[in-house]
C-alpha cells in the first residue's frame, strides 16, 4: 500500500535529479496496489493517466479533473468516483488540500464476487 502526504512531482513537469528516484518508485507501484493520498499544495498538474477505481475529494480549495471529454470541478462537500480503467488528469491552481483513495485493480470485482 502506498500512503503519501505530498503531491508527487510528475509529468508534465520535467524529470530532475531531485524527483527521479521518487518517480521510479511511484510509477513502479501506481495502479498496482492500494493508495491513500492526503496532501496540500498551491499548484499541481498531472498528465492524463489510466485510473484504478478511486474516490476523490478536497477538504479545502478546488481541483479540476479532466475525464475523457468532461471537465469536473471538485470542491469541498463533493466527491468524485473515477472508475477503473478511466483516463483522467488533475489540475489545481491555488491552495488546496486533497484526499483520495485508490484501489488496486480487480478489488471491486473481488468484493462483488464475495457477496454472492
Amino acid at each position: 500500500m502506498i500512503v503519501t502526504t505530498r503531491f508527487p512531482d510528475l509529468p508534465p513537469r520535467p524529470e530532475t535529479a531531485a524527483n527521479a528516484t521518487f518517480r521510479r518508485e511511484y510509477f513502479a507501484r501506481w495502479g498496482r496496489e492500494n493508495m491513500v493520498f492526503l496532501a496540500a499544495t498551491r499548484r499541481f498538474e498531472s498528465m492524463p493517466q489510466v485510473a484504478p477505481l478511486s474516490v476523490k475529494f478536497v477538504e479545502q480549495g478546488a481541483a479540476t479533473l479532466e475525464i475523457g471529454r468532461r471537465s469536473v470541478m471538485l470542491e469541498p462537500g463533493c466527491c468524485l468516483i473515477v472508475n477503473e480503467g478511466e483516463s483522467y488528469a488533475v489540475s489545481i491552481a491555488g491552495e488546496a488540500q486533497a484526499f483520495s483513495l485508490h484501489f488496486r485493480p480487480g478489488l471491486a470485482g473481488e468484493v462483488a464476487a464475495a457477496r454472492l
